[in-house]
């Protein structure tokens, strides 16, 4: 709400941004153009069952078993867990935190729970040379 208010512009009813959201991915996939919708929202995850995947920031991968079980999942839907990663230090804040072994072991707690891909924000950002270690270790393990 904040980022739009900012911009001058109305900010709508939870029924109408859901509304829109629904109605911008039929549009967008009527062009055939792949569609992913992201949030945790029962309702906004109902809309992600109609495009093409569906984006899951900094899940628990518990909870998004839970989740993937209330859904009918259809061949080619696909689900990517978005998060942080920080290799070489722990941090509760960050899921994806700490040695390379702690985070190959979590991002297969996530392969585990159904997800099909990962979309990681290095922390430090310049740092992508830890992303190659964690790479190396997923390739090698």
């Amino acid at each position: 709400k904040d980022e739009v208010t900012r911009f001058g512009l109305s900010f709508p009813s939870l029924d109408d941004r859901l509304e829109q959201l629904r109605a911008t991915v039929d549009a967008v996939r009527r062009r055939g153009v792949e569609t992913w919708v992201g949030g945790l929202h029962p309702r906004v995850r109902e809309i992600a069952l109609h495009a093409d995947g569906w984006n899951v920031w900094e899940a628990d991968p518990s909870r998004l078993i839970a989740l993937l079980a209330a859904v009918d999942r259809r061949p080619g839907w696909t689900v990517s867990w978005g998060g942080r990663i920080l290799v070489g230090a722990e941090r509760d804040d960050v899921w994806l935190s700490g040695d390379p072994g702690r985070i190959h072991d979590r991002i297969q707690a996530l392969d585990e729970a159904g997800v099909d891909e990962l979309v990681l924000a290095a922390l430090p950002p310049t740092d992508l040379g830890a992303l190659d270690r964690v790479a190396a270790l997923r390739r090698d393990g």
